[in-house]
């Protein structure tokens, strides 16, 4: 969900990531969301691997405008690297996000915010950089507890996207919006 205003939103969306070289529980994920509001999407993701469910919403509270960042609201279920181990855990984020340079038509949206990772039991600061030009797009995050990088294309409907977990894991993802 992007904290820009989009009134021309998608009603739902089915990813699924493979990166071969995790732990059972991050190796294959899939996550189905769907937009109950043009600024909250709510679903759930699946760990074949592990048989395990979690649950993911989205609250876009305040959309992006010339002068203030978006401030979203989410919660999710994800696999941390904490001490060298993977730890699986729900965790509450609250980011604000804002475009806040073009060079051409390269666009660069930075994000900032805090994640309450509950196995952890403490509050991460979270943050990236997402550089757009056209239908691709590369976005360097640190989740908290790892820092992930993820270059991607959009084709019509569909995103598909190089990963580069933790700086150490390579996968690929798709994502189709309908």
């Amino acid at each position: 969900m992007r904290g820009r205003n989009n009134h021309d939103y998608t009603r739902g969306f089915f990813n699924l990531r493979w990166i071969p070289e995790k732990g059972e529980a991050g190796r294959v994920y899939a996550s189905l969301r769907a937009s109950i509001h043009q600024n909250i999407t709510m679903g759930g993701d699946y760990r074949p691997l592990t048989d395990d469910l979690g649950f993911l919403a989205t609250w876009r509270a305040r959309a992006e405008t010339e002068k203030y960042p978006a401030l979203v609201i989410s919660t999710s279920h994800d696999d941390f690297v904490h001490h060298g181990e993977e730890v699986d855990s729900q965790s509450v984020s609250a980011t604000l996000s804002k475009f806040v340079y073009a060079l051409g038509s390269i666009e660069a949206s930075p994000y900032v915010g805090g994640a309450w990772i509950f196995e952890l039991d403490e509050v991460r600061l979270i943050g990236g950089v997402n550089v757009r030009q056209g239908d691709w797009s590369a976005m360097i995050q640190y989740s908290g507890t790892n820092t992930h990088l993820t270059v991607g294309r959009d084709y019509e409907r569909i995103r598909l996207s190089y990963v580069y977990w933790g700086m150490e894991y390579h996968g690929v993802a798709g994502t189709l919006r309908f």
